[in-house]
Formats: structure tokens, C-alpha cells, sequence
């Protein structure tokens, strides 16, 4: 067969196969015209910042967090420099391993803190994570010494804080520690990031947004493993406010030296009754807030939390107990309101008084015939057995409540707890039974369920001292901003309790009986007119009860209110008593001076 007769139909074949190759580079072509385009074009900008974001890093300057002073001007926190080493995960790459071990042993850490702390943390890749916080010289020099083996390792200046006399007063300062992924949640993105450093407890996590400033940057260009090659700009970090607290920081020290003395737990709180300031908050036993400046190692928390004496706990304003004979402050104008007893008033205690059962006072032989200031002043539980089943159940939780109690106070303090006001519901709600009038006899002198803290007990002192005003507690005195400008101040706040002054009247005459006559005679001074509440509460965790006194000061012009709560400790005039005279010869330290001696001199004929 002629082959030359097939060719025109080959050379047809072929220039079709040559279009449809041509076509298909074409739309090729055009394909990577369109994605050049799409990415020099419509996404440049945007690879442009990822690339620069790359070679170019922000570095978060914390700044310096307000000064605490007391209410004298004496420093009581303040910050200092440090330094922190910090990692940036997106470095690690496949070293990841080899330079989480390396770095774990030039710190003196695990591996598996290490890694735990990225596994936690919230930070994108390319943010730096905190490892460890003031770290000394010493350890920065040996990663500065192995710079090359360490991608993505930062020693970054820092600001750390500083509580110049460790545990002092810390139940009220609190402590800074690292923002968690919750509080981050909850956070402003624009000015808290993973990292950052917050107040978490007392009065640092209380005024944290004064106290923190505004961070500032450092613009630095680093090269493929994240070391810095250059600086390239600054931005000026802004120091927080400072806070002044109403603190008197010598009584202060004389409450928590008295409380070291005890083997349990306790508190003292000195407030004044004409504004609400606190001038003394302690508790016992206490920590030291320095541990938490840094990253707290698993060991030290766990000491901390296992601890059976719970040191974390503010007892002030977070632990609860049965006020004992404290309440009759309450169970008076109660009883008096409600006409259950006047001035004239008697009753005969012999040491028991019959409800179904025997109720026993305090003084097993009785105190005899007892009117309304002999009852307050010795304590007779006789006598207020008898006024609370007058008075009942209702009206007793409705004096409670005027006071306060039930309800947190409103210190500017986290973790208050509101104490129990029981009621025929609640005890139904809790203990699936009905109430019973021998529970109205034990609540008229702050038995039973009733439970209330050191801090509402203040409180309700303080207004029985100023005429019935219940006044907000609060440590704050006023808000400084770095150029010194008073930021806030502050305000008294309360409310008027609905309580005549006639009632009042008879609570106070009382109480000051019970210092010049009956169980608070320990606080009975030459130099100070003092008025004061004995309490002796059962508890039934253990054979001691808890020892209480509430007083106020001087009795005619009333100043301050001294309130000391010992955790099963025993009787409250022995055993809190003289603790309260040591608060009040400090706040008063001008009245127990002696005047200086008098030298005769001669007089010439």
C-alpha cells in the first residue's frame, strides 16, 4: 500500500494534537498568571505582614505595678527588675526535644515542667512563653553561653514584685501570679495577653486595673532561630498607680506577732466606726507572697494547699463561726424592739433554764437576779434563753439581717463569705427537719446553726458604737497615679439600721459594764474607755471553743472598733482579751505615754 496516500490525514492528526497541547499551556499558563496575581496581589499585604512578623518580633515590656503603701506613706509592696526566660514555640521545630532537655538543665528544672507549661499555655506560636521568671545571673549567663544550642529562647528584662516584709499583712496585700486561660477569656485581648502577669488575691487582684499600668514594646528584628540581630524601635511602658490603704502597720504587727503565739488559727481586725476603715487585718497562720512572684514549682503549691493549718485562707473574711455570746449585741435590741424586756426587767438564773431539755448557762451556779445591764455585762445566758423565746425565731433572724449579718459586708476584698442566718426553711432545705424552739434558745446566744465572720462581727460592733449606722468596710485610702494626682478617694459608705438609739443605748451601757465589772475586765484601762463583748463559742469539732471579743473605743466619742476571733482557744475575755489591749495601747499610744517628770526647781528669795 502507497504510505504517501495517508500522510495529509497523519499531518491533520498531528496539528490537532499540537493545538490541544498548545491549549492546554495556555490555560496553564493563565492558571499561574491568576494565582501570581492572587498572591502578589490580592493577598501581598497580608504575606507581606506574616513574613515581616517573622523576621520582625514585638517584645511586651511589662511595665512596673503601683507602689502599696500604708496609711502613714510607708512602703509595703513594690516592684523591682528582673529578668525572665522565655520560649518561643514556633523555633523549636525538629529540635523541639533536644532543646526543652538543654534548657531544663541549664534552669534546674524537668523537662516535664517545661513541656507542661507550653502543653498549658494559650500563646500563639510565635508569642513568647514564660518559663522562668526572675531568674538569676548566674543562669542567664550560662544560656546566653549556649545561645546557638537554644533556638527560640529569650532572656527578656522583666519587672517582678517585691513584698519587702515577706508574710506581713498578706492576707491583705494578696499576691500576682500568671492570668489564666479563664480570666483570659474574660479579659480585654487589647491589653492582657498569655503571660501576663495579674493580681490574683487581696487587695493586688482588688485594684489590679490601677495597680497593673500599661505594657510598653521593643521592636527587634531576629534571625531564622529567633535570635535578636537589631533593634528597632521602642514603645514607653506606662507604671500603674499606686494604692494607699488605711493600714496602721504597727498595730498590725502587733496582731500578727500575738497570733504567731497560737498553735490554731485566728484573726484580728481594728476598724474605724465613724468610716469604715480598716486599720488592722490579720490572719493566722499566714504565707509569704514572695513565692508567688515567680512561677510557683508543683512542690511549693502543694505544700501550700496540703497544709492542714490552710494558710491561704483570709479567716477575717472567709471562714465562718458561731459568734457565741458576741450575738447578744444582737439578741438585746431584738428583744428590746419587740418589748420582750425593758429596764426594769429581771430574771432569775440559777445556772439552767428547762425547755424540753436543760439548757445550761456559762456559770454552772447561776448569777442569781440579773436586769439588762448585769445580763450584758456578766455574760447570763439565763437571761437571754429567756428574752429569745420572746422574742422567737423571726424576729432574731430580722435583727440579724438589719445587721448585716448573712450577707457579705462588702469588704474590697475577693473571697468574703456570707455566713448563715438560719430559718425554719433553711433548716427543712439543709437538714430535712422542722425547727424547734430549743434551736431559737441556742441562736439567742450564737449557738446552732448560726455562723458569722470575724469581719461582720466588726461591723455590727462598730454599729453599736456610732449610733446604729452600718458602715462598708474597706482597706483603701485613696488611688495615686504616677504624677501623683489622687485618683480616687475613699467614700464612707452604709446604710441606717432600723434600731431605735434608746435600744442602742442600753447594748452600749452594757458592754461598757462588762469591762468595768463583768467579762471583759482585761480590757479595763486607766488610760482608755473601752466597751466590750466576751464570747466563748462551742465547737462541736472540738472539746475548746472559739474565743471572741468585739469592742469599741474611747466609750464616749467612739474611734475604733477592735474585733479578735482564736480558733479553739477558750474563753474569750482570758484568752482574746489581751490581744485587743495591745491593739488598742498602739492606736491609742498617745493616752498610755507617761508624762514626762517634773524637775523642782529652786526659787530665789
Amino acid at each position: 500500500m502507497d504510505t504517501r496516500l495517508r500522510l495529509p490525514h497523519e499531518m491533520k492528526a498531528m496539528g490537532l494534537r499540537l493545538r490541544g497541547f498548545r491549549s492546554l499551556f495556555l490555560i496553564a499558563f493563565l492558571c499561574l498568571v491568576a494565582r501570581l496575581w492572587y498572591l502578589q496581589i490580592v493577598k501581598g499585604k497580608e504575606f507581606d505582614a506574616r513574613a515581616q512578623g517573622v523576621r520582625v518580633r514585638n517584645v511586651f515590656l511589662p511595665a512596673p505595678r503601683g507602689i502599696i503603701y500604708d496609711r502613714d506613706g510607708r512602703i509595703l509592696v513594690t516592684s523591682r527588675s528582673s529578668y525572665t526566660v522565655s520560649l518561643i514555640p514556633a523555633y523549636l521545630r525538629e529540635r523541639k526535644s533536644e532543646t526543652i532537655h538543654f534548657l531544663a538543665t541549664l534552669l534546674g528544672m524537668q523537662a516535664s515542667e517545661i513541656e507542661e507549661i507550653l502543653k498549658r499555655s494559650t500563646a500563639r506560636s510565635f508569642d513568647p512563653v514564660r518559663i522562668k521568671p526572675d531568674a538569676d545571673i548566674a543562669t542567664i549567663i550560662r544560656i546566653e553561653e549556649n545561645r546557638v544550642r537554644l533556638p527560640g529562647v529569650h532572656v527578656v528584662s522583666d519587672i517582678s514584685r517585691s513584698y519587702s516584709q515577706g508574710a506581713f499583712a498578706a492576707h491583705a496585700l494578696g499576691y500576682i501570679g500568671e492570668i489564666s486561660p479563664e480570666e483570659l477569656e474574660k479579659a480585654d485581648t487589647v491589653k492582657w495577653r498569655a503571660g501576663d502577669l495579674i493580681g490574683k488575691f487581696g487587695i493586688e487582684g482588688t485594684y489590679n486595673e490601677y495597680l497593673h499600668g500599661a505594657k510598653g514594646a521593643e521592636q527587634i528584628e531576629v534571625d531564622a532561630i529567633g535570635r535578636p540581630t537589631r533593634h528597632l524601635g521602642e514603645k514607653a511602658r506606662i507604671p500603674g498607680s499606686s494604692v494607699m490603704l488605711a493600714l496602721n502597720t504597727r498595730a498590725q504587727a502587733v496582731a500578727e506577732r500575738e497570733l504567731a503565739k497560737r498553735a490554731s488559727g485566728g484573726s484580728v481586725i481594728a476598724m474605724d466606726v465613724r468610716n469604715g476603715e480598716i486599720l488592722v487585718l490579720a490572719s493566722s497562720p499566714d504565707f509569704d507572697p514572695n513565692v508567688f512572684s515567680g512561677r510557683v514549682s508543683p512542690a511549693a503549691w502543694r505544700k501550700l494547699v496540703n497544709d492542714p493549718r490552710r494558710p491561704l485562707i483570709n479567716r477575717a473574711i472567709s471562714s465562718k463561726y458561731p459568734p457565741g455570746s458576741t450575738f447578744k449585741l444582737i439578741t438585746l435590741p431584738a428583744a428590746l424592739e419587740a418589748g420582750a424586756v425593758d429596764a426594769k426587767s429581771t430574771v432569775y438564773c440559777d445556772g439552767k433554764y428547762k425547755l424540753g431539755r436543760t439548757f445550761r448557762c456559762w456559770k454552772r451556779s447561776g448569777h442569781g437576779t440579773v436586769d439588762i445591764h448585769s445580763a450584758m455585762a456578766l455574760s447570763c445566758d439565763v437571761y437571754f434563753y429567756t428574752a429569745g423565746r420572746k422574742v422567737g425565731q423571726r424576729r432574731l433572724a430580722e435583727m440579724s439581717l438589719e445587721f448585716g449579718l448573712g450577707s457579705p459586708t462588702g469588704v474590697d476584698l475577693h473571697g468574703e463569705v456570707s455566713g448563715t442566718v438560719p430559718s425554719p426553711e433553711w433548716k427543712r432545705k439543709y437538714f430535712k427537719e422542722r425547727w424547734y424552739p430549743g434551736d431559737t434558745i441556742n441562736m439567742s446566744i450564737g449557738q446552732g446553726f448560726l455562723e458569722t465572720t470575724p469581719i461582720q462581727m466588726t461591723c455590727v460592733t462598730a454599729a453599736v458604737a456610732n449610733g446604729g449606722y452600718l458602715l462598708q468596710p474597706h482597706l483603701l485610702k485613696k488611688v495615686i497615679a504616677s504624677d501623683g494626682e489622687a485618683l480616687r478617694l475613699a467614700e464612707p459608705e452604709g446604710r441606717q439600721v432600723r434600731v431605735g438609739r434608746g435600744s442602742l443605748s442600753y447594748v452600749q451601757q452594757g458592754m461598757r459594764l462588762a469591762v468595768t465589772a463583768g467579762t471583759a475586765r482585761v480590757l479595763n484601762l486607766p488610760q482608755l474607755a473601752i466597751a466590750a463583748k466576751t464570747g466563748s463559742a462551742e465547737d462541736v469539732h472540738s472539746a475548746k471553743p472559739h474565743a471572741w471579743i468585739v469592742s469599741y473605743a474611747p466609750y464616749e466619742q467612739p474611734q475604733v472598733a477592735v474585733t479578735v476571733l482564736l480558733e479553739n482557744a477558750g474563753h474569750g475575755g482570758s484568752e482574746a482579751g489581751p490581744i485587743a489591749r495591745d491593739i488598742y495601747r498602739v492606736l491609742f499610744e498617745r493616752r498610755f505615754r507617761k508624762p514626762p517628770e517634773r524637775t523642782a526647781v529652786a526659787m530665789a528669795p
